[in-house]
């Protein structure tokens, strides 16, 4: 869970996920840093907080037959108020943020090089088609059981495109890599989901036989 402070004032509070209860943490970044909780255990730091929970406590919601009904984080100051909440799956006004703009525009399922030789040389390629800047960093690529998440200030301005390789390497703003040991895209069928956090799906891409699951 990410928590970005776009103002001043809020020195201390606590993160609530679903029925668990609240967890206290210091929030002393500053204006306009990025603090991430984790559910487990860790050692904390300025930007980096952990629950040190033995369970997994973020339920995903179920994008096919919705048997998960999904889960929500809520940011609660020492006066028991709410500042801010992130729930999922989306629930109401639900649409693709990006207009359409943003798009799974290549799925390299089989390179020209035998992939467990060579991880990187399977990709997964994202492309602004918009007019206007596109923030990735809202958005995860889930291919299953990988699920790659962008910086939360990653951007895609008109035209331009980002690459997820399957293997390891030095990441820039559009060449990203998933650190998969294994390849990630089986030859005789899969699936890419391009989605929200809320679980809003913005694209998909399948082979196969597999479908997409229903848009929001």
């Amino acid at each position: 869970m990410r928590v970005k402070r776009i103002g001043t004032g809020l020195a201390a509070a606590g993160l609530m996920i679903g029925a668990a209860g609240a967890n206290a943490f210091a929030a002393q970044d500053a204006a306009g840093e990025t603090l991430t909780v984790h559910v487990g255990s860790g050692v904390n730091t300025l930007l980096h907080r952990y629950i040190g929970s033995s369970v997994t406590m973020l339920v995903d919601a179920d994008l096919f037959a919705r048997k998960h009904v999904g889960g929500g984080a809520y940011l609660v100051d020492p006066g028991g108020d709410i500042r801010a909440f992130q729930t999922w799956p989306c629930a109401t006004s639900c649409g693709d943020p990006t207009g359409g703009a943003l798009v799974i525009s290549e799925v390299l399922i089989n390179p020209p090089v035998r992939e467990s030789l060579a991880l990187n040389s399977e990709y997964i390629a994202l492309t602004n088609t918009g007019n206007s800047a596109v923030r990735t960093g809202d958005m995860v690529v889930a291919v299953s059981p990988w699920v790659y998440e962008f910086p939360p200030d990653h951007v895609l301005l008109p035209g331009e495109t980002v690459r997820v390789h399957g293997g390891a390497g030095e990441d820039d703003r559009l060449v990203r890599h998933l650190d998969a040991r294994n390849p990630i895209l089986p030859d005789d069928g899969g699936r890419v989901v391009l989605r929200t956090y809320d679980a809003v799906v913005v694209d998909c891409y399948t082979w196969g036989g597999l479908s997409c699951p229903p848009s929001s």
